[in-house]
């Protein structure tokens, strides 16, 4: 069982060593894939070729059915928890062991005809190896997104392990290279060659390297010039640089620490030093690595949890428009001949705000929020017709001039309403602009409406666009005393009303907007 809660936590958490299931299933993908291309065929392999390939298939398959175990709703946990981390690591490397040894005998024994299937076989399991091993993340990363070089600065490393230390050994003479790297192979690093600077750089790019051991005097690009490349380069700059060099001169030694170098070893050089001094600089690239692994862990689990919150403040933002439009329906379900008058409006008035939005002298002040805003806002215009008596609001004939000022004063209700919500919430958008479409939307742009008889610019934008969209959907519903008008009699009264009514550029973004207006009629007739 799992002791610590960090580990239980990693164990029950969605992805394995940081890959989600269909990562790991790509790779598994590769190596069947490949597999059995390679068995079709298997006729023109000699028969131990033939049980080597059956052998990677049986492999590939059994870590398959291990992955599914290991993701399978109704038994993951509980056997992620059983095995463990390190159980889970052994589970999955007998298999990926035998397929990389099967792959490695094939490519060695075979005569280069099925050489490339192999070794993306070969490549995809290794390629699984590194991420079991957490060794090397934002490689495995880029593999299987198929990048042709990683960048360092990507991501974050992963800690480096014993036994699975990398180091890139620096010298223009071939004797230096192979002594040293035969020294480092002896005490367990994983040893690369480069006999210039240039080299030097590429392989630092393309590879993970936890210790760079750099010779002073080579040409073209000396020491001192690769060594400022690498400490120039965010992404490379924490990897530790042991300078090499015959000269065992204090100036040349403080110049080497002075531009970032971890430490300096004299030629010819002594192997008990040599293992004590990059010792101490892998240790210290461990604890950068496990630093710098956790922090990223961290922040990626900060974005994913802020990435959560938005989505819940988006459902309950959801789930309360919701609500408001639906007390807004119970308000219209007063008047039974408004029909879908509501889902319309906001229709409409998503509509004219976009056109509102692209119009050269609207730039800046109409958004995608206040496009959203006004979607959401606009079926709260007639809430305040719930403080107006029956027998006014379902009167079937035209109202008395007495009963249309006791009707107007639903616009001022509704308002009044609001405010006291927004009183209790001063930072909601939504709230405000339903308060300025409740009391605004019967105003006229020449000042003629009610109830503040507003003019111009004075009326809010949210009540100039609501105003137009009312009056168009008024026109085009049937009422028990009048029949419904054709959306093109409609367009020329709006016409007519251009800058009495209405505000000129809302009419503008109307007949821009004319064929919108027609499918959403016609889809909510």
């Amino acid at each position: 069982m799992v002791g610590d809660d960090a580990t239980a936590a990693a164990i029950d958490d969605g992805a394995l060593f940081g890959l989600s299931k269909h990562d790991l299933l790509t790779l598994v993908n590769h190596i069947l894939g490949f597999t059995e291309l390679l068995l079709d065929d298997a006729d023109t392999m000699s028969p131990p070729q033939v049980v080597r390939l059956q052998a990677i298939e049986v492999s590939g398959r059994r870590l398959n059915a291990l992955l599914d175990s290991l993701y399978d709703p109704s038994t993951a946990q509980q056997k992620r928890r059983q095995l463990g981390l390190d159980g889970i690591r052994q589970q999955l490397r007998q298999p990926l062991n035998r397929i990389v040894d099967d792959c490695e005998g094939l490519i060695d024994e075979g005569d280069g005809q099925f050489a490339e299937d192999l070794r993306k076989v070969h490549g995809a399991a290794r390629r699984f190896l590194d991420v079991v091993d957490q060794r090397a993340g934002a490689v495995a990363a880029a593999q299987l997104g198929g990048q042709a070089e990683i960048q360092p600065a990507a991501a974050a490393p992963r800690p480096a392990r014993a036994g699975m230390v990398t180091a890139l050994v620096v010298d223009d003479h071939p004797d230096n290279r192979s002594l040293l790297s035969r020294h480092l192979t002896k005490l367990g690093f994983t040893v690369h060659q480069a006999e210039d600077g240039r080299r030097a750089m590429t392989l630092i790019r393309s590879r993970p390297v936890d210790v760079v051991l750099l010779d002073v005097m080579m040409p073209e690009m000396d020491g001192f010039q690769v060594l400022a490349q690498i400490k120039a380069n965010e992404g490379l700059r924490h990897i530790p640089v042991i300078m090499i060099s015959a000269l065992d001169e204090m100036e040349a030694v403080t110049r080497c620490i002075e531009n970032g170098a971890a430490d300096y070893l004299p030629k010819p050089f002594d192997p008990v030093l040599l293992k004590a001094r990059v010792g101490a600089c892998v240790d210290i690239k461990r604890l950068y690595d496990k630093d710098a692994y956790y922090r990223q862990q961290i922040e990626e689990y900060n974005l994913a949890l802020e990435d959560r919150v938005r989505e819940q403040v988006r459902e309950i933002s959801l789930a309360q428009q919701a609500t408001i439009f639906a007390l807004s329906k119970l308000a219209e379900s007063r008047d039974p001949e408004t029909g879908d008058h509501l889902e319309r409006m906001r229709e409409y008035c998503k509509v004219l705000a976009r056109r509102m939005r692209d119009a050269p002298g609207r730039r800046g002040l109409v958004d995608g929020a206040f496009v959203e805003c006004i979607y959401a806002a606009s079926p709260l215009h007639d809430i305040g017709k719930v403080g107006v008596q029956d027998d006014i609001l379902r009167k079937p004939g035209k109202l008395t001039p007495e009963e249309f000022e006791i009707m107007k004063t639903h616009a001022s209700l509704g308002a009044e309403t609001l405010r006291a919500v927004y009183h209790a919430h001063p930072a909601n958008d939504f709230i405000r602009m339903g308060i300025e479409i409740a009391e605004c939307h019967h105003e006229k742009w020449n000042g003629g409406g009610y109830p503040l008889g507003l003019a111009g610019e004075a009326i809010p934008l949210s009540a100039r666009i609501l105003a137009l969209a009312d009056v168009y959907d008024a026109m085009r519903s049937k009422r028990c005393y009048k029949d419904p008008m054709p959306h093109e009699q409609v367009r020329a009264v709006i016409i007519e009303q251009r800058g009495v009514h209405f505000d000129p550029d809302v009419v503008d973004a109307f007949l821009a907007a004319e064929k919108d207006f027609l499918d959403i009629a016609q889809r909510f007739a």
